[in-house]
């Protein structure tokens, strides 16, 4: 009976996350957890809803404060916000270790861009077609929007920004611990690294703060480097970060290292496989390619229920929505994409969020 009740109450749970995953958005996209952090006051940084609708561009406080509260509860009840009540029972929010991921940093970012990019109604409308996916193989993306996604955002200026600043946010935390962790940059000679899909530069532009010697090729669509900000470098020195546009499945600019970063889980293995090789003919004798993706549990799932493993099974279920050959791999999977293009000895180091780092050698 115990147990059925327990089941009974996770299916339930279950049901909510809709609501909590909106509820998140919305503080995101009012920027509750900043005005909370930014306060300072007799409650030690907590504020009552009524407190942070006075910060909100609203007339009507009143009605704002009694909606925000009952959202901000939601909340407190999932451990994203603390919660206090005053002798008047007037409740108190204040920020947990969770919420703190959506106030910008020390680097002005946070996981709040990421969310709301996840989250857009772009890709939410996708979901609807996921039962398609199943029965006929339709991509849901295209059901919903008549194109694929990349082309999709070449043509929708407002959701290729949201991509952009999600991406950009989640590259600079992964980028950090990255350059903490991994100590290829500084062995050798390394005189060119390309970042083969690189977005907007902010990996590039952080490698080459770290190793001022190095000389960072930003490389992405015509459509993405036209929203790349220019990095210049110090005084009368040229620009650390060049960005170059083209296609990596016709070439890619030479350099000692190619880096990827969340590339490959996009294409099938195939095209994989195509853009390696074109990363391998880019590569020096002993040069090498830096991936950062990440990686399915290679064992039984149900000896894998950490955060970790959950991330990336989510991952795994967006790719199928949102790209025709899209999706998440093993370590052996990546390993073997890369022999097929000529590459060996991989070598993975573990980041955080899930992330693995693997290193493999042209020769």
């Amino acid at each position: 009976m115990e147990d059925n009740m327990n089941s009974a109450s996770k299916v339930m749970e279950l049901l909510g996350l809709g609501p909590l995953q909106m509820s998140l958005k919305l503080a995101i996209e009012l920027k509750l957890f900043e005005i909370i952090n930014s306060s300072s006051g007799p409650h030690q940084s907590n504020l009552s809803a009524s407190q942070i609708a006075s910060h909100l561009p609203t007339s009507n406080t009143t009605t704002t404060s009694t909606s925000l509260d009952r959202i901000l509860s939601l909340l407190a009840s999932h451990s994203i916000l603390t919660t206090t009540i005053d002798e008047k029972g007037e409740r108190f929010y204040g920020l947990t270790p969770i919420s703190t991921h959506f106030v910008p940093d020390q680097y002005g970012v946070s996981l709040g861009p990421l969310f709301m990019f996840y989250h857009d109604k772009v890709l939410m409308e996708s979901w609807s077609y996921l039962k398609d996916r199943v029965l006929e193989g339709s991509v849901p993306f295209n059901m919903a929007h008549g194109m694929e996604i990349f082309d999709y955002m070449a043509s929708d200026e407002r959701f290729r920004r949201v991509f952009n600043e999600g991406l950009y946010n989640h590259s600079v935390h992964v980028m950090g611990d990255l350059l903490d962790m991994y100590k290829g940059f500084q062995e050798g000679v390394v005189g060119v690294v390309v970042d083969v899909g690189g977005g907007t530069g902010a990996s590039m532009k952080m490698l080459v703060s770290k190793y001022p010697q190095i000389k960072g090729i930003n490389f992405d669509l015509p459509h993405v480097i036209a929203d790349a900000p220019p990095y210049p470098g110090k005084s009368i020195l040229p620009a650390r970060v060049k960005h170059v546009s083209g296609d990596m499945f016709k070439g890619v600019p030479n350099g000692d290292i190619m880096f990827m970063k969340f590339i490959l889980h996009s294409f099938d293995d195939e095209h994989c496989v195509a853009i390696l090789k074109n990363c391998w003919n880019a590569l020096p004798r002993h040069g090498k390619l830096l991936i950062a993706e990440y990686v399915l549990p290679s064992t039984n799932i149900s000896e894998f229920p950490d955060d970790a493993s959950r991330l990336a099974f989510t991952l795994d279920a967006m790719m199928l929505v949102y790209r025709a050959g899209g999706k998440e791999r093993t370590l052996v999977e990546y390993e073997e994409l890369g022999k097929r293009a000529g590459f060996h000895g991989m070598k993975a180091f573990p980041c955080s969020l899930g992330i693995m780092a693997m290193e493999l050698q042209k020769e």
